[in-house]
């Protein structure tokens, strides 16, 4: 399941890796312009399968929190930090 959830991303975001070389062991920040709330999870569904388990997406609490499935996506799939924005 946890491989077909990034291909699934991948193949209806229309996303593709041209070149994509073997990450460092130090910290890396990965930003989108954000033109969706699904910028985070198309650059997560990129990544090699170990770096997504250590990806952690910052993310607006109003929008993954809203339904059990976005819920369930937002803290079981991507592990989400998830900010309020008041």
């Amino acid at each position: 399941m946890t491989r077909l959830i990034p291909a699934f991303i991948r193949a209806f975001a229309g996303v593709y890796v041209q070149k994509h070389l073997p990450p460092p062991a130090n910290v890396r920040i990965y930003f989108a312009n954000h033109s969706s709330h699904l910028d985070f999870v198309v650059i997560w569904s990129v990544l090699p399968k170990a770096l997504r388990e250590r990806t952690r997406p910052v993310a607006a609490a109003d929008y993954w929190t809203k339904g059990a499935l976005r819920s369930h996506l937002a803290n079981h799939v991507f592990h989400a930090l998830l900010i309020t924005r008041e």
